[in-house]
């Protein structure tokens, strides 16, 4: 006996005054002529979109004296839907769903510097998806090859700024990858290189002269040099870090700073990018994960997850300007176009909008669940979050601070990308073209298979560790013993999972016990791709439903 799993996103597309009237090619500039359109807005001196960082923060802005005409691709990676929601950002109807049978837990999209190509990162498996944006999605998997004792595990990326190469943290093989974006034969693996253990966040300077490189596992940051693909290391600690987490790195827009967390030490450092010397070793901030420069200045934003705190360095003098309690597993922390700082949440269901020179919270915007990653649009007026414990993405009015509707997605969106220079035929024509079998699969992908369960303990491990993510992480974790678990059961409830101490207790044993390891699970599209035991007992795809319904919710 199956259960299915499905989060419930209202899909309101009907209320979205996106009309398709001719004379949005004549919007002013930082006007938002396409998704619910907005008033215009000043975008804040300080906001910079930094589309081509590990986590963007905006789609691309239209280049000096030219106009938006509102049209856009909305690229979001599915965890546990195993694929790629491709949106069309006026309508928020499906284009496209990019299925991907081998690539387990797709994390991040990236959208190179020209727009063209969208690599998305299959974090526990050995590929990367590789979609052409202008071959009607096409899509080839360049493989990594495995390490000695685990998968390539490809997990945070970047392009070089020239747009040449994509470098990418092979992080359960303890390596990185290069792609040659300019291959005659389309993108290639063009180096794999031994690295150390866990690398995670990859930055590269704007000269492209080299990249720099934080690793979870080691007390070290490395340094690749882009082109002879030589490497160096700037010793960060001299504590251990072969079973730390966090490490999260960040480069200022000017390049001459990286920033990078220590954060089983409660500390963050500041890295002169010249020199590749340690500059400020910044103390007393609750253990940072991530840790982003804040637009083009050099204020450096943390979210400490376990804690529910976003903490603010001025990165100049290496002082602690600020930390503020803003939420379950504070995630990332934004410099917005109004100019205030956001922050997104992994265990709650609102993002924080703070006052840069206060650091009071001015609002509190309720979306869904554990909003992972906001995107900003181009006019500044409004938001995309996703909704990593669900299967939606939030439509966010940055003007008037509230969610405006949620629309459906595979399950357990996570990165987001958003591509800005499609004419109005192109949007027209993907949408033709996907009218019927993109928005079936999203479908699809939008509701879990899951096991009945054989007991308590494995009600309570299904029932909440299937809601933020894919169990996937749980099943090819690497933990072995009482203790790991225990460790990785207690970070989950600084993240949001709701469980008490007698769960936590539960939860600690089946997983000891590997219990996990038989369970098949996946979602009604794994089941249509006969991934699952029960493949042959899924029924039949049905037609697509009218676009102002709602998607399916609740267990069956």
């Amino acid at each position: 006996m199956l259960r299915l799993f499905a989060v419930s996103a209202t899909l309101t597309v009907a209320l979205a005054a996106c009309d398709t009237g001719d004379d949005i090619e004549e919007a002013e500039p930082a006007t938002d002529s396409g998704l619910f359109p907005g008033q215009t807005v000043t975008l804040h001196d300080s906001y910079v979109a930094r589309t081509n960082t590990v986590q963007s923060v905006g789609a691309p802005l239209p280049e000096d004296g030219e106009r938006w005409n509102g049209h856009g691709w909305v690229f979001v990676a599915n965890e546990v839907g195993r694929g790629l929601t491709v949106l069309d950002l006026r309508t928020l109807e499906p284009v496209e769903f990019i299925y991907s049978e081998e690539s387990a837990v797709p994390h991040h999209p990236y959208l190179s510097p020209d727009q063209r190509w969208v690599i998305t990162n299959a974090r526990f498996g050995n590929e990367v998806m590789v979609t052409d944006t202008h071959n009607d999605f096409e899509t080839d998997f360049l493989e990594f090859p495995e390490g000695e004792d685990d998968v390539a595990g490809p997990l945070h990326g970047t392009y070089s700024h020239d747009g040449q190469y994509f470098v990418v943290s092979l992080q359960r093989s303890g390596r990185v990858g290069v792609i040659d974006m300019e291959a005659d034969g389309g993108p290639e693996i063009l180096e794999v290189l031994d690295i150390g253990d866990r690398p995670r966040d990859v930055y590269i300077t704007p000269d492209n002269a080299k990249a720099f490189i934080s690793m979870q596992g080691e007390d070290t940051v490395g340094v690749l040099e882009i082109g002879t693909w030589e490497i160096r290391y700037i010793e960060r600690s001299d504590a251990d870090y072969s079973s730390a987490g966090g490490g999260g790195g960040g480069m200022a827009v000017d390049g001459e700073l990286f920033s990078i967390s220590n954060t089983p030490e409660n500390e963050v450092l500041i890295i002169d990018t010249d020199t590749e010397e340690v500059v400020h070793r910044v103390s007393d901030v609750p253990a940072p994960v991530n840790s982003e420069f804040l637009g083009n200045t050099h204020i450096v934003g943390t979210g400490n997850r376990s804690d529910g705190s976003a903490s603010f360095i001025d990165a100049h003098t290496g002082e602690l300007l600020a930390t503020v309690e803003t939420g379950g597993g504070a995630n990332i922390p934004y410099l917005g176009p109004d100019g205030n700082y956001w922050v997104s949440h992994n265990g709650d269901q609102h993002i924080s909008v703070l006052d840069p020179e206060t650091f009071e919270i001015l609002e509190e915007v309720t979306t869904g669940v554990n909003p992972h990653w906001i995107h900003f649009l181009p006019s500044g007026t409004r938001a995309l979050v996703t909704n990593w414990g669900e299967n939606s993405i939030s439509v966010v009015d940055t003007s008037n601070y509230r969610e405006l509707t949620k629309t459906t997605t595979g399950l357990n969106p996570n990165g987001i990308v958003v591509k800005t220079d499609i004419t109005r035929q192109e949007a027209a024509a993907a949408l033709e073209r996907g009218l019927h079998e993109g928005r079936s699969d999203v479908e699809l992908a939008a509701e879990m298979v899951l096991p009945e369960p054989q007991d308590r303990q494995e009600e309570i491990f299904l029932n909440n560790c299937a809601q933020c993510h894919d169990l996937g992480r749980v099943v090819r974790n690497n933990a072995s013993s009482e203790e790991d678990w225990n460790e990785i059961v207690l970070r989950m409830v600084g993240n949001g999972a709701q469980l008490d101490e007698e769960e936590i207790d539960e939860v600690v044993t089946y997983l000891t016990d590997d219990r996990q390891d038989d369970l098949d699970f996946g979602t009604r599209l794994d089941e249509q791709h006969g991934r699952l035991e029960s493949a042959e007992e899924a029924p039949e795809a049905e037609e697509p439903a009218e676009i102002d319904e709602t998607a399916a919710s609740g267990r069956r």
